[in-house]
């Protein structure tokens, strides 16, 4: 299995406590087999992935797994990714094992060649979520935007297929923390506030004014972290850009240059 991968581990501060979370990217190259290693992933989970039948579901799997593996790791120090699995709970969302008396929960996203996973306590709910821009998706995504975050957004971020990838990511973001996922109406995740902090963006929402999402634009990707309002936490854009860089890939985002 070819694959790339970086992580991060994130010091998440509140103005009555501080905790930690774990951030990983993983690329696999669109034109490679996924694969899938016994150094990294238990029994049951070789088992799961045999029984997939399409190629689009082992990338994903190996892609998500791999991340939030990864993400776990680094965040609690732990060397031997087979005793970290992921399991699906009754809303279809990502439930974490690592055999520790912390509590600890992961969001995971997947987009093409890229996985994306944060591990954070279950007392701080945080959801991530990565796209790639595709104008041909512009109609698709503005039928699902309200008027007033369109033309709010429109004053910070004139590209628009930019913009409409950024409202897309961070909703459902938003959604992977309610745990709804985008089953529910979109108007319900409006954004309020877009607001640019030279590198990156910090939006608001109109009816969950308790959380706040971080969105980055890497490489033709965008993508969105949502957590508690009051959490605050660094990430240095240019290196992050470094980072998606070294990964070297020739995969076809299909996107569009943003100005």
């Amino acid at each position: 299995m070819q694959w790339r991968s970086f992580e991060k581990y994130l010091v998440l501060n509140r103005p009555d406590l501080i905790m930690n979370a774990g951030l990983s990217f993983v690329h696999i190259s669109e034109d490679k087999e996924p694969g899938i290693d016994p150094l990294i992933f238990g029994l049951d989970e070789i088992e799961d992935y045999r029984k997939m039948k399409y190629d689009v579901g082992k990338r994903n799997y190996v892609l998500g797994r791999i991340a939030a593996k990864r993400a776990a790791s680094t965040m609690m120090s732990r060397s031997d990714l087979t005793k970290i699995t992921i399991s699906r709970g009754v809303f279809g969302q990502p439930v974490l094992y690592t055999g520790s008396a912390d509590k600890l929960a992961v969001s995971i996203s997947h987009c093409q060649c890229m996985g994306a996973a944060i591990v954070f306590p279950e007392g701080s709910p945080m959801g991530i979520d990565v796209e790639a821009i595709n104008p041909s998706r512009n109609e698709t995504m503005a039928s699902q935007m309200t008027v007033a975050e369109m033309e709010s957004g429109a004053t910070v971020i004139s590209n628009k297929a930019f913009l409409l990838t950024l409202l897309w990511s961070s909703k459902e973001a938003l959604s992977k923390v309610l745990r709804t996922g985008l089953t529910i109406p979109f108007e319900l995740l409006e954004i309020e506030t877009i607001q640019s902090y030279g590198g990156f963006y910090v939006s608001t929402f109109t009816n969950f004014p308790q959380y706040s999402a971080k969105t980055y634009l890497t490489c033709g990707y965008v993508w969105s972290i949502v957590a508690p309002r009051k959490s605050e936490w660094h990430l240095d854009p240019l290196q992050m850009q470094n980072h998606f860089l070294a990964f070297d890939c020739g995969c076809d985002k299909r996107s569009a240059p943003i100005n």
